[in-house]
């Protein structure tokens, strides 16, 4: 199986809203595949949450803390919450004053929270299986 390739840029610029963008411009955000999701955990940029089970619920229901290690838990799609290995436990930040921007925070990213739990348990199969 080889690589995937990133698509090129067209070389002779494109328009958006009106205004013309250079092809290849300096600073470009390639974003992550979903492939193999389940197999990435802890989630976000910063490694926040621990599942994706938790990803999907509104930001005051997501942990504040959990243990790092390889231990897996298939249902939740992530980090298990028991951890043999590793005696390391990770606390994150809330939302509340400072604290979003800590670099630690579990804020933000609150798409599919408001999924019903039927939703979500059918987005949570489809994802294993990428």
């Amino acid at each position: 199986m080889s690589t995937p390739r990133a698509a090129k840029a067209p070389t002779d610029g494109y328009r958006c809203k009106d205004k013309f963008t250079a092809p290849n411009p300096a600073i470009a955000y390639e974003s992550r595949v979903l492939e193999g999701i389940w197999a990435t955990a802890p989630y976000l940029h910063n490694g926040a949450v621990p599942t994706l089970a938790a990803l999907l619920e509104p930001v005051e229901n997501r942990p504040a803390e959990f243990k790092i290690g390889p231990a897996y838990d298939p249902e939740k799609i992530g980090l298990a919450v028991e951890q043999s290995k590793f005696d390391y436990v990770l606390k994150t930040t809330d939302c509340e004053g400072g604290h979003a921007k800590s670099g630690n925070s579990r804020c933000g990213h609150e798409f599919g929270t408001k999924l019903s739990e039927e939703e979500k348990a059918a987005l949570l199969e489809y994802l294993k299986i990428l």
